[in-house]
């Protein structure tokens, strides 16, 4: 009698467990779907991601009419070192462009907070972390949310601009179009691609001086030698097959208060041009004032809508 009170006992304890366990499993797969946001318009979806056993984040903003194309052109817009995306997102803001929300636009973070451009900077090159595979991640991993093209278009300040000339280094085949802003990198032993690239630098940046050499500031010494604005941008125009002849004079009054100069006889319409912003130190063109950088800013111009007017106009 007891042994059979107790295998009664046993089953509906078993029962139980199960029932329990069937709950928790519905509630789990409610919380996954939870977490993965529907296309919205305009909306903000914070992501989480493992590249190397490592969790990276990044912020990403849809297109305002998200199921209105097949697939989506893509920014990603890279933080200067000692910030995060949300710098890049409130200081650019080129989501919130005239065409912004024609793109899904990426803002990703970085490791504590720096990129590994390959031969710099900071934590993240010294713990050999893979960035480039982090931007492939992300691309992979924005392509769950929404359908996006193949090749990205790339953009950068300081640290984030040495990440974007590393990306278009290494693996062109994935980028649509560049401009890189106050940070140049060594391009002589590259993939070979065509890719448009623009180029913007304040003439008094002292963190990453215009003409090449060292800089000052905190990170100077991790950093270390700075290639020419002028030689990078001529290096690409190569690449792209342009030759090193003649420059046309592209002005640009309102947006950068300058006179770019631009190698247009590129196959392709890869256009490499050199933007020298005035009286501008190290800053992106039309930022606010806030993070303590070297050199002059000028938050009277807009980088921002220079930056898409270019993206735009390679689409």
């Amino acid at each position: 009698m007891k042994l059979s009170r107790l295998s009664c006992l046993r089953t509906r304890m078993t029962a139980l467990a199960r029932r329990s366990w069937a709950g928790l499993a519905g509630l789990l797969v409610t919380v996954s779907l939870v977490s993965a946001p529907a296309a919205e318009a305009g909306q903000r979806v914070d992501r989480k991601i493992r590249v190397g056993g490592i969790e990276r984040t990044y912020t990403v903003i849809l297109p305002n009419n998200p199921k209105a194309r097949a697939s989506w052109p893509v920014i990603f817009a890279f933080h200067p070192a000692v910030a995060q995306g949300r710098w890049m997102r409130t200081r650019t803001k080129l989501h919130a462009t005239r065409s912004g929300g024609n793109y899904v636009v990426v803002y990703p973070d970085g490791y504590y907070p720096t990129w590994n451009a390959g031969d710099c900077c900071g934590r993240a090159h010294r713990e050999g972390i893979d960035d480039l595979g982090f931007f492939n991640a992300m691309r992979k991993d924005v392509a769950s949310l929404i359908p996006i093209e193949s090749k990205a278009y790339l953009t950068g300040f300081s640290g984030g601009s040495q990440l974007v000339y590393h990306i278009l280094c290494n693996q062109p085949q994935t980028v649509a179009a560049v401009v890189g802003v106050g940070a140049t990198r060594n391009m002589d032993r590259c993939r070979s691609g065509r890719v448009p690239v623009m180029h913007i630098h304040g003439d008094r940046d002292r963190g990453s001086p215009v003409e090449g050499g060292y800089g000052e500031g905190l990170f100077a010494k991790d950093i270390g030698y700075m290639e020419p604005a002028a030689k990078m941008v001529r290096t690409i125009a190569r690449r792209n097959g342009c030759g090193t002849g003649a420059t046309k004079a592209i002005s640009k009054p309102r947006t950068l208060d300058t006179t770019c100069s631009a190698y247009t006889n590129c196959p392709g319409a890869a256009v490499s041009m050199l933007c020298v912003v005035p009286r501008m130190g190290h800053a992106w063109p039309g930022a606010p004032k806030g993070m303590g950088l070297l050199g002059p800013f000028r938050p009277d111009l807009n980088a921002s809508a220079e930056v898409m007017a270019f993206f735009d106009a390679h689409r």
